[in-house]
């Protein structure tokens, strides 16, 4: 984590492990535009998109994956960013960033890239008759996940 946080000052964002800290160097510093997301948050995103994957590969199409994560999942929000009034949208770009491999932050990247196919092929494997069942237990498990992921530098906040 502490290298994630690390990586997050190279790019202009304080990974909220930093915020209290009183040193210098750690000061935010008013950026022209929005400072970049934390690692964090794109790993955030990743098990979103993750999600989004789960149910299309049980044969939703993506308007319908991502009308049914935003709407089953309202706290996805919090990780979508105060200028995103569509979160069935923004879940879609999320998607369309992670498959044409423009996240900025490699983990994330990495973590979608390998995960990406076993879950795919896991709910094409299923019998038809539980497809759909197990692609929303496992698409509400991967948004669960994505939520509690701040929970590791901020305890107080509950998904």
């Amino acid at each position: 984590m502490l290298a994630e946080a690390i990586g997050d000052l190279e790019v202009g964002s304080i990974h909220p492990l930093l915020h209290d800290s009183k040193h210098p160097a750690l000061k935010p510093t008013r950026f022209p535009v929005r400072p970049p997301d934390t690692s964090e948050r794109g790993r955030q995103r990743a098990f979103i998109a993750l999600a989004l994957v789960v149910l299309v590969a049980a044969g939703r199409n993506k308007q319908k994956a991502a009308a049914f994560l935003a709407q089953h999942h309202k706290k996805i929000s919090r990780i979508s960013g105060a200028k995103s009034k569509d979160l069935k949208a923004t879940i879609i770009e999320w998607d369309k960033a992670f498959r044409s491999k423009k996240v900025k932050h490699p983990a994330a990247l990495e973590a979608y890239e390998m995960q990406e196919p076993k879950f795919a092929a896991q709910i094409k494997e299923l019998p038809l008759e539980i497809r759909q069942q197990k692609a929303e237990e496992l698409a509400n498990h991967l948004v669960e996940e994505a939520l509690g992921l701040s929970l590791h530098s901020n305890p107080n906040e509950r998904p």
